[in-house]
């Protein structure tokens, strides 16, 4: 398995490279945004969660 990762200043054009690369050579694209993202709301989740059963 190989693994590309692209980085830069902030709006270098980094996640529209990423998408036309993974697009280009048939590969899997994850968003760090994206992912962090749901991180969050799994952890808001959670905390909501837990919150409750206090």
């Amino acid at each position: 398995m190989k693994y590309l990762f692209i980085s830069g200043i902030p709006t270098a054009g980094k996640s529209y490279l990423a998408e036309r690369v993974a697009q280009k050579t048939n590969s899997l694209h994850i968003d760090i945004d994206d992912l962090r993202e749901e991180m969050s709301k799994n952890s808001q989740d959670s905390t909501n969660r837990r919150r409750r059963d206090i």
